[in-house]
């Protein structure tokens, strides 16, 4: 009989880290010349970080549809995190009105946010 891995950890205190994580995700918005350190898992997966880790746990949840570019696209162990600790699902395709030009009349139900990390400097 095999038995699944345990995916690492989310918050240690999940309350508090996920509402120390959303006020810094919303300052970062507020204000998107200024860096805005965020401290998410101890133990992320390692192509995720833990920048990316607290933005995920802070804003996703079962309703949303993430799609994981670049490293994380290869990386199981990245997809099976958020799956388990958000209830996300994943997709490898890119949605057909992504490629649309901006400034359309159309309406799309489908809305998209981007979040990459972004090296500290010093």
């Amino acid at each position: 009989m095999t038995t699944a891995a345990v995916p690492a950890p989310g918050f240690a205190d999940p309350t508090r880290d996920a509402q120390r994580a959303f006020r810094a995700i919303l300052d970062a918005l507020a204000h998107p010349a200024r860096p805005y350190p965020v401290y998410g898992p101890a133990e992320p997966p390692g192509a995720l970080g833990r920048g990316l880790a607290a933005v995920a746990l802070t804003l996703l949840d079962e309703d949303c549809q993430v799609w994981l570019g670049g490293a994380l696209r290869s990386d199981a162990e990245t997809a099976a995190w958020l799956a388990f600790h958000t209830g996300a699902g994943t997709w490898h395709r890119r949605h057909r009105h992504a490629r649309r030009p901006l400034g359309r009349r159309r309406v799309h139900r489908r809305v998209g946010a981007q979040c990459r990390a972004v090296p500290a400097r010093r």
